[in-house]
C-alpha cells in the first residue's frame, strides 16, 4: 500500500459485512464512472445557507473492556465539491487507557457526512506499561511500550436509496440505502508483524427523521441555525447490528455523529465547540 495521503470521519467502516483477501494493488481513490449518474441527485444545494469551515469534537469512547472511557479530540475541517458532495479533513489524538494514546488523520469525501464515498486514513498509536519479571531471586518492575502503525482506504462500489436525495431529509420521514465498497487495511507493529488486507463490504441502513427542528446551539453553543435528529441502524453485520444518532444541521447541509453503538461493547457519544464559517 503507498503512503496514504493524510485526512477523516468515518462512519461504516466499522460494523459492515465483509469478506477479505490479500490485495494486489493499491484502491485508486476515485467514484467508479458508473455510480456518478446514480449519485448525481445526492448532493447539497449549494451555496448553503450557513458553510460551515470547521469544528472540533471531543468523543467519549465507552467500551467495556476498559478500565475508563477513552478521550479522542479532534479537528475536522470542511469543504463543499463542485458536484455537492462534502470533503472533509479529520486530525485527531487519542489519550488511551492504561498508558496508550493514538494520533491519526483521515480524509473522505461523502454525501453531506451521512454515506462514505472515499476515505483515506493514516494512524499511529504507542501503548507502554510496566511488566513485573524474575531476576537473582527477586521481582524486578520492567518498563515496556509498542508502537503501531495503520493505514486504510476505502472507495463505494454500489448504492441505491428510497429517496432521491438523502441530503436533503424530510422531516417526520424514514428512508433507507444500501451500499457495496472495497477496504484496503494495513497495519505494521514493533515486532515486525504486518498484515495487509482487502475487503469487499456491504451495509444497509434504515433511518428516521425527527418531526421537528432543534437549535443548533443546543449540539454546541455557537453553531447556528437548527437541526433535525437523524437515527440509523445499520443492519450489517446481522449478528450486531450498529446505530447511530446524527444531527443534520439544516442550514449548512451537514450530517454530524453524535451517538455511534457499534455493538454491545462499544458507544461512541461526540460533543461539538468552536464551529468557524465562511
Amino acid at each position: 500500500m503507498r503512503t496514504p495521503l493524510g485526512f477523516a470521519l468515518a462512519i461504516c467502516i466499522a460494523g459492515c459485512a465483509s469478506t477479505g483477501r490479500v490485495p494486489e494493488r493499491d484502491l485508486e481513490l476515485s467514484v467508479p464512472s458508473q455510480l456518478v449518474s446514480v449519485l448525481a441527485s445526492h448532493r447539497a444545494t449549494l451555496p448553503v445557507e450557513r458553510d460551515l469551515a470547521g469544528i472540533d469534537s471531543i468523543t467519549t469512547i465507552d467500551h467495556k473492556a476498559n478500565v475508563r472511557p477513552v478521550t479522542e479530540e479532534s479537528r475536522t475541517v470542511f469543504e463543499w465539491q463542485n458536484n455537492g458532495h462534502l470533503s472533509s479533513t479529520t486530525s485527531s489524538y487519542r489519550d488511551g487507557a492504561g498508558g496508550a494514546d493514538a494520533t491519526g488523520v483521515v480524509t473522505s469525501v461523502s454525501l453531506c457526512g451521512l454515506v462514505p464515498l472515499l476515505i483515506e486514513s493514516a494512524g499511529q498509536s504507542t501503548s507502554r506499561g510496566t511488566a513485573v519479571i524474575p531476576a537473582g531471586g527477586a521481582f524486578v518492575p520492567f518498563g515496556f511500550s509498542s508502537n503501531s502503525k495503520s493505514a486504510m482506504r476505502f472507495r463505494i462500489s454500489s448504492f441505491a436509496s428510497t429517496v432521491p436525495n438523502v441530503c436533503s431529509p424530510v422531516p417526520g420521514s424514514s428512508f433507507s440505502y444500501e451500499t457495496t465498497g472495497e477496504r484496503q487495511r494495513m497495519i505494521e507493529t514493533s515486532v515486525i508483524f504486518r498484515s495487509d488486507i482487502q475487503r469487499t463490504e456491504s451495509d444497509s441502513v434504515e433511518c428516521s427523521v425527527s418531526a421537528t427542528e432543534k437549535p443548533a446551539s443546543g449540539i454546541s453553543a455557537d453553531l447556528r441555525g437548527g437541526y433535525f435528529e437523524v437515527s440509523c441502524l445499520h443492519k450489517e453485520p446481522a449478528n450486531s447490528p450498529r446505530r447511530s444518532v446524527y444531527a443534520f444541521l439544516r442550514t449548512s447541509g451537514v450530517y454530524m455523529p453524535i451517538t455511534v453503538r457499534f455493538n454491545e461493547w462499544q458507544t461512541n457519544e461526540s460533543r461539538y465547540t468552536t464551529p468557524s464559517y465562511r
